[in-house]
């Protein structure tokens, strides 16, 4: 019986053996991609991990972002609409009074995911907020989930600051130090900025309030109602004094401006230093400087809950109040009650300016105009059409040429007498220039527009670099362009022309005529240049000290002569002969009026511009009518009052400058 062989799936070879399986082989194969595959899920894991890193971070940064923007209804949050979420956060922030309820800065500082959780994570940030020009910084905390594919943050109260609970807001209390003070040139207080004349101790007051606002204020222990009648703009009011009776609106504005309560608009725009309702500086000198006046509020912060009292007893935290500095001027304080008693005298508004020959400096500027009526619209920063007030450009600029400075036929007006009168021209020419003569401020025949604009930055226009108060300048308009089509006189006369960004409302010019507008300031600037034979630049702020003031040409001593000639014979026997006796010392001065709405008689600025002595003036009556007379009278008026209390008119400065060099 022979052997049996069971069969067997592994070959045999040629003898009959059995063939060994590779089995290391296959075993090293399989064993190869397993580790593979191992080592590919780490990496798969930590992409998805960087990626679900990156998606919470961008998360994170994008809250912080919308916060600083004010913009936190933009962004996703779990069970809450971002609308609610903002009305929240205003609700919570609101007495901090900052724009748009935003942090001045909000920084990431750290943010994690939580451990052994990929759906959650928190965040620390970094955040700022203004507060009454102080900076209140302190880290908080927000979370966030990923709800959907996409991170939601977790709101709270806790996120604006960690000390919030439910319901809680950040209550502020704010102690306003004392405002520093405008100085005048001797380092006292000036004068307030209107005049209220009948009030029984002689003081002067000024208080602005909201168009249909009102308030009270404390001085000298006296309580004052304001009010204000009509809606709009913040403007003048009137001012009661409590228990005396009195009552008087407020007819005349220095260039210190005026203080009241700030609207909700004028907080806002001052970035939270100033709350509704606290005193701000309205116009002038008070506005320009405010923030350097009015110093910064003290400013404590608390938790308050919603029964309405603070959770805690001590703050989040505290600011003191830093005190106001002041701001030192020219103005000098007899000149200015001067300027202001004169334009109160004056049944029209008006506008002064004021300026000491020798320096340049602004003894008074000052402008009136009842509430709610018809306003000068400030000494400085006001420009009208020109008339008299740039007649001495062009007599310069003639006389610069050998020309006399007057032109030989000037227009007289209707309700002035023709009869000529002798005006000393250049060089021993004369002139005849009839009474109350109207002379086109742009009548410069024989001067190249080149050598009119020469002559008017050499006496001064443009010259507001040193002032430290934004001014008008003056300006020269382009030649008009020739009509392209012939126009009848009285087309041409009926239709004003049409001019954006008039210096001066309501106070066109005729059609066909050149642009020329002028400032107070820029006239008495063109006086004061003229008195001194030299360019004079006005300065009115002292400290903080404006910057340096720039060169001018040196004045032509012949045409400055000249000019010089024609103003004193305007006063001694032309249209400014109103000036011609008044006390103090011989007086030089063009008056005239020009432009306005033809044939109306209104929008005709009147303005007289002159020096005496060491002072140098102009004064413009928007409304003054046909003439120079309106603005001549308000001249009048300054100089005797200056007179009278002794002023430098009558220095030795002047007796010995003033009657042998400018007389």
């Amino acid at each position: 019986m022979g052997t049996h062989r069971h069969p067997s799936p592994q070959p045999l070879d040629e003898e009959g053996w059995l063939v060994p399986l590779r089995r290391p082989l296959v075993l090293i194969t399989l064993i190869g991609a397993v580790v593979a595959i191992v080592g590919v899920i780490p990496v798969v894991q930590a992409q998805q991990d960087h990626a679900r890193r990156n998606g919470f971070g961008s998360a994170v940064t994008t809250f912080a972002s919308a916060w600083h923007r004010g913009r936190l209804k933009d962004v996703p949050y779990l069970h809450i609409g971002g609308d609610t979420v903002a009305r929240q956060e205003h609700a919570i922030v609101a007495e901090l009074l900052v724009p748009q309820d935003a942090p001045s800065r909000v920084q990431v500082v750290r943010a994690d995911l939580d451990p052994g959780d990929d759906a959650h994570g928190t965040a620390v940030l970094a955040v700022t907020w203004p507060l009454a020009g102080h900076s209140w910084s302190y880290h908080t905390v927000v979370s966030l989930a990923r709800d959907l594919g996409r991170w939601k943050v977790r709101w709270s109260p806790a996120v604006v600051n960690p000390m919030l609970g439910p319901g809680d807001v950040l209550a502020c209390e704010r102690a306003l130090p004392p405002r520093a003070a405008v100085l005048d040139v001797t380092g006292s207080p000036t004068e307030p900025a209107g005049q209220q004349p009948g009030r029984p101790d002689g003081r002067t007051e000024t208080i602005a309030v909201p168009r249909g606002g009102s308030g009270s204020v404390t001085r000298g222990g006296t309580t004052q109602e304001m009010t204000s009648a009509s809606a709009g703009s913040a403007s003048a009011g009137s001012v009661r004094s409590a228990g005396s009776g009195w009552a008087s609106s407020v007819p005349v504005e220095s260039v210190r401006g005026m203080i009241g309560p700030a609207g909700a608009n004028q907080a806002s725009g001052s970035g939270g230093r100033v709350a509704p309702g606290e005193p701000i500086g309205m116009s002038g000198l008070e506005a320009r400087y405010d923030a350097r006046l009015a110093g910064l509020a003290g400013v404590v912060v608390q938790v308050r809950h919603p029964g309405g009292t603070p959770s805690y007893s001590s703050a989040l935290v505290q600011f003191p109040s830093v005190p106001g500095h002041p701001v030192r001027t020219t103005l000098d304080a007899r000149v200015q009650s001067a300027a202001t008693a004169a334009l109160a005298a004056s049944a029209r508004p008006a506008a002064v300016v004021v300026l000491r020959v020798r320096t340049g400096e602004v003894l008074a500027a000052a402008s009136s105009g009842p509430p709610g009526g018809r306003s000068a619209g400030g000494a400085i920063s006001a420009g009208y059409p020109a008339g008299a007030g740039f007649l001495l450009i062009s007599g310069y600029a003639r006389a610069r040429t050998g020309l006399p400075p007057v032109p030989p036929s000037p227009v007289p007006s209707d309700s002035c007498a023709s009869t000529a009168s002798p005006v000393a021209g250049h060089r021993g020419g004369r002139s005849p220039v009839p009474a109350c003569a109207e002379v086109s401020p742009t009548d410069a025949a024989g001067v190249s527009d080149a050598g009119l604009r020469a002559s008017s930055t050499a006496l001064g226009y443009g010259a507001d670099d040193v002032l430290g108060l934004a001014a008008f300048p003056g300006r020269i308009d382009p030649v008009p362009a020739p009509a392209t089509h012939a126009a009848t006189p009285a087309t041409r006369a009926a239709t004003p022309t049409t001019r954006a960004a008039t210096p001066a409302t309501g106070a066109d010019e005729p059609a066909g005529s050149r642009g020329v507008w002028a400032g107070p300031l820029a006239a008495a600037t063109t006086a004061a240049s003229l008195a001194g034979g030299h360019p004079v630049t006005p300065r009115l702020v002292v400290d903080p000290a404006p910057q340096a003031s720039r060169t001018r040409t040196p004045l032509d001593r012949s045409a400055v002569a000249a000019v010089r000639a024609m103003m004193r014979a305007m006063v001694t026997s032309g249209p400014a002969s109103a000036l011609a006796h008044v006390p103090g010392g011989p007086v030089l001065a063009v008056t005239g009026a020009h432009g306005g709405i033809p044939g109306t008689g209104r929008g005709v600025p009147s303005w007289t511009v002159g020096y005496q002595g060491d002072l140098a003036f102009a004064v413009v009556v928007p409304d003054g009518g046909p003439n120079g007379d309106a603005a001549t009278a308000v001249t009048a008026e300054l100089l005797r009052r200056l007179a009278g209390g002794g002023t430098s008119t009558g220095s030795s400065d002047r007796k010995t400058s003033g009657s042998r060099n400018r007389g």
